[in-house]
């Protein structure tokens, strides 16, 4: 129950800052707060302020202009200090990332009266590793004893920093300039400077580090553990949660979490629960593997289970040897679209032959025993006397490396074993060189996040926040649901945006072609975009194609190329940067880009008062489980398109379109060069389903 003392610090707290600020609040933004501290108060708990009640979640669709972060901020934080909690947001992108810990939140805790704390989590490779810093600085390269695999030779390769920018790091860190961050260094660093000055969970001897005491990460670390509010990414809280929660942030049960832009939480989870085997770099692998305990005794003097290693390693190497023959049959039934030049073939329902997943299962166990007698070998090293510091560091890392290898491949072949599993996989193989030397990528990846989400996260969160601009599509919040397996009892709210939306032009001009005819539409943007582009001082110009986006902009005349910047011409803040400094200028300014030019972009203004989107954005078909997660809803008699497809392209055409308005007084256009939103049935749903423009629709 929200007790009447935190409903009244927390409706405190939003009248102060409002006064402070010299604002007028805004209904969504009031109905916003009410909703999320509504939600978390009904959760029930023990007497350990242990959860015990399953409606622990608030799904918050809110317009651009809502001001999500003051709401969530002001509803999770007074809350969470009663219940004594921590308040974790996590974000998607940096940009958004940078304006909740640079911008939002000092300007609430300095305008709101409330009382808290807050700091930005990070990995481990954010920050510089002393131990490689001091080496570095005695000429002593961070390097591998071992080149580890084939494919990161490269990586491996020793790598000398400039001793001049060693020795600024040291000098900023010891006079308490520079904290060790990466991001707060006076000069930008690229990977080349900076990778051998940083450490891996797996390189990093943690405890047994001669700067432990020292250490940026660390110091970082223990710091989250005196705050009540955490600024993470997605990536870091799934990492965090499936390492079993408490690894870097605080438990799940002890956490409120916060997923702004939660429209990308399911890709992002599917991404860190994927795995992949590179079958001719498994095998070579093993050759590195069986050196390992003699390299450690000639090293050390240390006797480690040589035999045991030996023979793990010959095992798997015999069922590499004996897998092979299974997959290469599957080079003849590669499927062959015009969407991409890669040779893949997915296992239908991702379903394996009993043969190969009997081997599949023979492997896991075989890597399982490998990981347990490097397991031992690590044991034996932490025990051992460090009488040369150096070498004990670059062995434990090399064990600690191999560790996390083999559980990568033990984690891929367990995937093709368990057939029965309650996550449902997409399974397939890729297929690189020619027949008389190909190589095989076995890829697995479950098609939907809901199950990994429910074990490690809904089954253990004190409470889950789920905000975004475009979480609903076609008036329901089905697809998110579908998604991400959002817990039953959850609270579900759509909060229209503040701005005015009579601002906006949306035309959709009479086209003489259907997208789906590339050549033509291709040819049709050649001809229109000229005209389109001298309306507006700052464009955006959104495409679903690469190859379109490419030739579109080499067919233009020369002088309308001059005022484009491509995604492709530079890193996207680069373009950004660019695109801006035109228009300050007072110059005409057109980005061309793709799907990551849809959103997380903030141009308001002159900036951006143009957006031409080329067309309808759906997914580019092909992939493999986009494919698996296709059948398994045809499975389930339904259909796919309409499902799917449908609610997926609503979702991006919504992002597309918000880029134009940023602001309150933000007016400009939106021309949709595709005819299907008003010729084909679905079409017509989207076009029901977006804010209320004024239109001009030509067909």
């Amino acid at each position: 129950m929200l007790s009447s003392d935190v409903k009244q610090r927390i409706q405190a707290a939003y009248t102060q800052f409002l006064e402070s600020k010299g604002w007028g609040a805004r209904h969504s933004q009031r109905i916003m707060i009410a909703e999320i501290a509504k939600s978390i108060g009904a959760i029930e708990y023990n007497d350990g302020l242990e959860r015990v009640s399953n409606k622990h979640c608030c799904v918050v669709e809110a317009g651009t202009g809502t001001g999500k972060t003051l709401a969530y901020t002001l509803a999770t934080i007074p809350l969470a200090q009663a219940l004594d909690k921590r308040v974790i947001i996590a974000t998607a992108t940096v940009a958004l990332q940078e304006q909740i810990l640079y911008k939002d939140l000092p300007s609430i805790q300095q305008h709101s009266g409330l009382t808290f704390t807050f700091a930005l989590a990070k990995g481990r490779r954010r920050y510089v590793c002393l131990s490689r810093l001091d080496k570095q600085l005695q000429s002593e390269p961070a390097h591998e004893l071992l080149h580890l695999y084939p494919d990161e030779m490269q990586q491996a390769a020793e790598k000398t920093v400039q001793a001049s920018l060693c020795e600024s790091m040291l000098n900023g860190l010891s006079s308490g300039e520079w904290n060790g961050d990466r991001d707060t260094w006076s000069q930008p660093l690229d990977d080349e400077e900076w990778l051998p000055l940083t450490a891996d969970r797996n390189q990093c001897t943690g405890r047994h580090c001669s700067f432990v005491s020292q250490c940026s990460f660390f110091k970082a670390r223990d710091a989250l553990e005196k705050v009540d509010c955490v600024v993470a990414n997605h990536d870091l809280v799934l990492s965090d949660l499936a390492l079993g929660g408490g690894a870097i942030l605080s438990e799940p049960e002890q956490s409120m979490y916060v997923f702004d832009e939660a429209h990308q939480l399911s890709a992002k989870a599917l991404q860190h629960f994927a795995s992949q085997v590179r079958l001719q770099s498994s095998v070579q692998w093993l050759e590195q593997v069986q050196l390992l305990p003699k390299l450690v005794y000639q090293s050390m003097g240390l006797s480690v289970p040589e035999k045991q290693c030996l023979t793990a390693a010959s095992e798997i190497g015999m069922s590499l040897h004996a897998i092979k023959p299974m997959l290469l049959p599957f080079v003849d039934q590669v499927s062959e679209d015009s969407y991409s030049d890669e040779q893949l073939f997915r296992f239908a329902d991702g379903v394996v032959p009993a043969e190969l997943r009997e081997t599949a299962g023979v492997l896991a166990q075989q890597y399982l025993r490998l990981i347990n007698v490097l397991d031992s070998i690590h044991e034996a090293l932490e025990s051992s006397d460090q009488t040369d510091k150096a070498v004990w560091e670059q062995n434990w890392n090399l064990v600690a490396q191999y560790t996390a290898r083999a559980t990568q491949y033990q984690s891929l072949w367990r995937a093709y074993a368990q057939q029965d599993s309650r996550v449902v996989w997409a399974r397939w193989l890729e297929f690189e060189g020619d027949l008389d030397d190909v190589d095989v990528i076995l890829h697995a990846s479950p098609i939907m996040a809901q199950d990994i989400l429910e074990i490690h996260l809904w089954q253990r969160a004190f409470a889950t926040i789920l905000s975004s601009a475009t979480l609903s599509s076609l008036g329901h919040f089905g697809r998110i649901q579908q998604q991400l397996g959002i817990p039953e009892g959850a609270s579900y709210f759509s909060l229209d945006s503040p701005f005015d939306f009579n601002r906006v032009m949306l035309h959709v001009p009479s086209l003489p072609c259907d997208p789906s005819d590339v050549e033509q539409h291709t040819q049709y943007l050649i001809d229109e975009l000229p005209n389109l582009l001298t309306k507006r001082r700052g464009s955006l110009v959104l495409f679903s194609s690469r190859r379109q986006m490419q030739t579109v902009y080499e067919s233009l005349e020369n002088d309308l190329r001059e005022i484009i910047i491509t995604q492709d011409d530079h890193a996207k803040i680069e373009v950004i940067r660019r695109h801006r400094e035109r228009i300050d200028e007072g110059l005409n300014s057109v980005i061309f880009g793709l799907a990551s030019f849809s959103e997380g972009v903030d141009l308001p203004g002159v900036y951006c008062q143009h957006v031409i989107i080329a067309k309808l954005p759906f997914a580019v078909p092909g992939r493999p489980i986009d494919e698996a997660l296709a059948d398994w809803v045809k499975q389930q008699g339904k259909n796919p398109f309409m499902e799917i497809s449908v609610p997926d392209a609503m979702q991006a055409l919504l992002q597309a379109c918000g880029r134009l308005l940023r602001h309150e007084d933000d007016e400009g256009d939106i021309t949709l060069l595709d005819k299907r939103i008003v010729t084909k049935r679905y079409g017509q749903l989207m076009l029901d389903s977006l804010p209320a423009y004024r239109r001009h629709i030509e067909l």
